[in-house]
């Protein structure tokens, strides 16, 4: 599954990972960068500092060139082979002042240069203008992609519709005879599919760009609310819908892009279930007592290792052979959503074993879970 890029936290947040063999100047740096605010984790070694980055990744990092068994430049080179951690910018503080040194320091892939002995707001000054970059980088990155699918929905997913509605309103000015109730009703199906892939476009955008209001959320009563909303859906495909478990907690969010993601994974379970389609709604806990997982169980066919790698990018469906309306648009908001919240999205599926989609997202303190909730049902008639 791909995961999206992350922008670099504020000052006071930010991961700073300090490599440096001479134990006085992390101490320096530690005192020094901490004071202002950033979060450091030291290195004493070349070989520590790879093992650091690849159980966390830092934000920046400084980097020391002379160290014994492995020096900067080779955990630079090294750093920047890895696609995973490329990106992660690098400055070398280094008491070498040669230009030979420094011009290597950058065709290995650093950013930027401090000469020892450095002063500590120069140090700051630095760190914090690379991660603003970064920033800037990350949030024109998102924005290149939102505007490919853009593009990709004009180009593809409204092209379809749009020759159908002139096809369509060109026959009808031939004569009486073509304005059928056939073909109104095509006319009325192309106009709302195209509404659709515009709302869920512009959706797409909003919460890409969006500040969200955070309160708390009554998840039990959303997720009621959500079926109630999709009733409509449920009785045409005779479906059987379940709300699972008691109580319900409470959780941090926006209320109406939480509704969304539910309504996406409840649809996405009714168009992709078996003939009989079943769809449970549940929630629990992770052995860790971190946050509540949120989860739509699906009674479908299941997917393959390489359909679960790609299903939450754009224009992914469950089954591009299923004649079902959609536009592949419907889990990245879910996962765009979910990540501008704080949560993760994740993904249990097994061929012959359904689908279970879910969301994490964090519990809130300020008010209780209300009411209990037992196996609720809901079928078609």
């Amino acid at each position: 599954m791909r995961s999206s890029e992350q922008s670099p936290p504020p000052q006071d947040q930010a991961d700073v990972l300090v490599v440096d063999d001479t134990l006085a100047n992390l101490r320096l740096l530690i005192e020094l960068l901490s004071s202002q605010g950033y979060n450091i984790r030291p290195a004493h070694s070349g070989a520590l500092a790879l093992s650091a980055i690849a159980a966390s990744k830092p934000d920046i990092i400084l980097l020391d060139i002379n160290m014994p068994e492995m020096d900067g430049y080779e955990v630079c080179q090294q750093l920047k082979a890895d696609p995973e951690n490329k990106d992660i910018p690098v400055i070398f503080v280094s008491a070498l002042h040669d230009t030979e040194s420094k011009l290597k320091a950058f065709t290995v892939g650093g950013v930027d240069y401090v000469s020892k002995p450095f002063q500590l707001e120069e140090v700051s000054a630095r760190i914090q203008t690379h991660l603003t970059i970064k920033r800037l980088q990350s949030g024109l990155e998102e924005r290149n992609r939102d505007l490919a699918a853009f593009d990709r929905s004009v180009a593809h997913d409204l092209r379809s519709p749009l020759t159908a509605l002139l096809g369509i309103s060109q026959l009808m000015t031939l004569g009486e005879e073509h304005r059928t109730d056939e073909n109104v009703d095509t006319l009325l199906e192309a106009a709302n599919r195209m509404r659709s892939i515009i709302d869920s476009l512009l959706l797409f955008a909003k919460v890409g760009n969006a500040e969200a209001k955070i309160e708390p959320i009554d998840m039990g009563s959303l997720v009621r609310k959500v079926r109630n909303q999709l009733k409509h859906e449920i009785e045409q495909r005779k479906a059987e819908v379940i709300i699972d478990g008691d109580e319900w907690p409470t959780v941090d969010g926006h209320e109406p892009w939480v509704e969304q993601v539910w309504v996406n994974y409840l649809t996405n379970a009714l168009k992709y279930a078996g003939e009989r389609p079943r769809a449970v709604l549940g929630w629990s806990m992770t052995e860790s007592g971190g946050d509540p997982v949120f989860w739509v169980q699906d009674n479908g066919k299941g997917l393959t290792p390489s359909q679960r790698d790609t299903v939450f990018d754009e224009f992914k469906r469950l089954d591009e052979t299923k004649n079902e309306e959609g536009h592949g648009l419907g889990l990245s908001i879910v996962r765009r959503i979910v990540e501008k919240l704080g949560g993760n999205v994740g993904l249990q599926s097994e061929i012959g074993k359904g689908c279970r989609f879910s969301f994490t997202l964090k519990a809130s303190s300020a008010l209780p879970a209300r009411g209990r909730m037992g196996n609720e049902v809901t079928m078609a008639r």
